[in-house]
């Protein structure tokens, strides 16, 4: 067996009925055992075997699949400014802003998705864009799933809404 692909042997003991064990000798774990050749077996040759038993075979990814350059090492970045308007509003406090204006827009029911429902959110020079999904509720209690864009301005003490579209 040893010389041969560890899907062939692995297929070939497993019908068998042997339990099939391949241990990569290094870069492991074996996924795709077509790229890996059995270079080791843990049955001696001529050693008496019966169905059901544990065989261990120690393989070795094949060269042509073995990787040819050493991983890269991550370099340090320079750590990237909050995402804030030039007046100092943040996606939080910006974020917080259309949630109650939404709410106050609609009284009957008002579930921004502020989170999970994020479409995008950035600061465009002195105003904060955001686009979420949401949940509007009306006076027949008849709910609607909207997208919403909303855009504030102001700062972090002092947001206003200036721009509030739901479709």
């Amino acid at each position: 067996m040893v010389g041969l692909s560890a899907k062939t042997v692995r297929a070939f003991l497993s019908e068998e009925g042997f339990v099939v064990k391949l241990k990569p000798k290094a870069n492991g774990p074996v996924i795709m055992a077509s790229h890996w050749k059995v270079t080791k077996q843990s049955v001696k040759v001529g050693e008496i075997v019966e169905a059901g038993d544990n065989i261990t075979l120690t393989v070795k990814l094949m060269k042509k699949y073995a990787p040819t350059t050493s991983s890269p090492v991550a370099t340090p970045t320079k750590e990237a400014a909050p995402d804030v308007t030039s007046a100092g509003l943040d996606a939080g406090h910006a974020g917080t802003a259309c949630d109650q204006y939404g709410a106050a827009m609609y009284p009957y029911g008002w579930q921004g998705h502020l989170i999970l429902g994020r479409i995008a959110s950035e600061a465009q020079g002195d105003h904060y864009f955001w686009k979420f999904e949401a949940e509007v509720t009306n006076a027949y209690n008849a709910k609607a799933a909207v997208t919403v864009d909303c855009t504030v301005g102001g700062s972090n003490d002092a947001p206003q809404v200036t721009g509030f579209n739901v479709y």
